[in-house]
């Protein structure tokens, strides 16, 4: 659903990226300090880059949603193979 789409979108970019960067440069920081390896630290690097990577395909899923829900309000027919002329056209 729409709400759906849009809280998790905005969760993962508002909780989930920011939280897997604090993440990586804690680790970053251990790093430096000879506490943390350095395969350590490239699996804390994509693991937040995954993060962004999910971010981004909620942020679509969102849109993909709003552009249907908008498309349905203005009058079209969403079918299987996409969008198809408006209603009002095939009664005009």
């Amino acid at each position: 659903t729409f709400l759906n789409a849009y809280r998790q979108s905005k969760y993962t970019f508002d909780v989930v990226v920011p939280l897997a960067k604090r993440i990586f440069i804690e680790a970053f920081e251990q790093h430096n300090a000879m506490q943390l390896g350095v395969f350590r630290l490239l699996e804390t690097k994509q693991n937040e880059i995954e993060k962004m990577i999910l971010s981004v395909e909620k942020y679509k899923e969102y849109q993909i949603v709003r552009t249907k829900i908008e498309t349905l309000m203005q009058g079209h027919v969403i079918g299987k193979h996409g969008y198809f002329l408006p209603v009002r056209k095939y009664y005009e």
